[in-house]
This record gives C-alpha cells, sequence and structure tokens, in this order.
C-alpha cells in the first residue's frame, strides 16, 4: 500500500534485503521524530540558536530517511536561516516548524503502520 507522507526508497535502499536493519532504522526515525520535533519548538522559544541549528542539522538525515519531502523542505530553510542570522527570521524559523508539526502525526502513523508489517 503506498502512503501518503512518507517514501521509504532511501531507507529501503540502505536497509538492502535486512529486515532486521529495516525495522531498527523505521524504530529510530519514530523515536528521533517523537522527540526532536518537539525539543525544536522549545529551543525557539529560548531563542537557543545553535541548538536549534545543530538540531535542524541532525534531522536533516531523519528526514531523508522518512522521505517526507514538505517537512525536508522546511527544515532546509530553517537550517539556512540560522545560519545566516537567526534572530532576523524568528517568525520564519517559527512557521516552519509549526508547518513540520502540523505534518508530523500523519507522518508518524505511517512510520508505525510500515513498523508493525515487520
Amino acid at each position: 500500500m503506498p502512503y501518503q507522507y512518507i517514501h521509504l526508497a532511501y531507507l529501503d535502499q540502505m536497509a538492502g534485503d535486512d529486515s532486521e536493519t529495516r525495522g531498527q532504522l523505521l524504530h529510530m526515525l519514530i523515536e528521533d521524530l517523537e522527540h526532536n520535533l518537539p525539543e525544536m519548538k522549545a529551543l525557539l522559544q529560548k531563542q537557543e540558536w545553535q541548538a536549534l541549528q545543530n538540531l535542524s542539522h541532525h534531522l536533516k538525515s531523519t528526514l531523508v530517511f522518512a522521505g517526507n519531502a514538505e517537512m525536508a523542505r522546511a527544515n532546509r530553510s530553517i537550517e539556512k536561516h540560522l545560519t545566516e542570522e537567526p534572530e532576523a527570521f524568528p517568525d520564519f524559523i517559527a512557521l516552519q516548524i509549526d508547518a513540520m508539526e502540523t505534518l508530523l502525526p500523519m507522518v508518524l502513523t505511517e512510520l508505525k503502520r510500515e513498523f508493525q508489517k515487520k
């Protein structure tokens, strides 16, 4: 069954034919997204720009594995603005985080459904 919010081609390429590795990667993605997206919001509220930039950079690979283009694009925008002048763009960064948080429940639902298949 094709999914609407995730595309796991890259994850499948990295896992190869190893279903155990695939399951571990899916589990890691779920945990990473559940923990780190709320953390982004907290870091923004505290204006901890460097920590937010580090977390955004970390999420780049997570989002590639999850295969949600909109979340990946929002995260790239966040990282770009944080490397330039974060104090000038807090509202824009907040909008990008909100966009990612809006998609998160659907992405997690599909990742968990795929994880349960194993």
